[in-house]
């Protein structure tokens, strides 16, 4: 269900609706020791994004995962390069997002 959400939004709209989910969490699970580090990596995800002028709806949910797990453990655009390509499957990109 939140994959479908989040296909649908893109730009501000994305950011508005994850800030407001990690407030929820936040609220429920105490979590705020991780925002900080959590809105920096969704904001450096949009830029690569952008920037790429690539678009999260031409991922698979799988992949979509992949590509926040890049962004949360700070990967160089370099080695985000190398991994976040439209076109793979999920048992490649998976191949070279654990060869980084």
């Amino acid at each position: 269900m939140m994959a479908k959400i989040l296909r649908q939004l893109d730009g501000q709209e994305l950011v508005d609706f994850i800030e407001e989910y990690f407030d929820f969490y936040n609220r429920v699970f105490n979590i705020e020791n991780y925002l900080d580090e959590y809105a920096e990596a969704i904001l450096s995800m949009q830029h690569y994004l952008d920037t790429r002028k690539l678009d999260l709806k031409q991922f698979s949910t799988y992949q979509t995962d992949l590509i926040k797990l890049g962004f949360l453990n700070q990967f160089t655009p370099g080695q985000l390069d190398r991994y976040i390509q439209t076109g793979l499957n999920d048992d490649e990109m998976e191949r070279r997002y654990q060869s980084i």
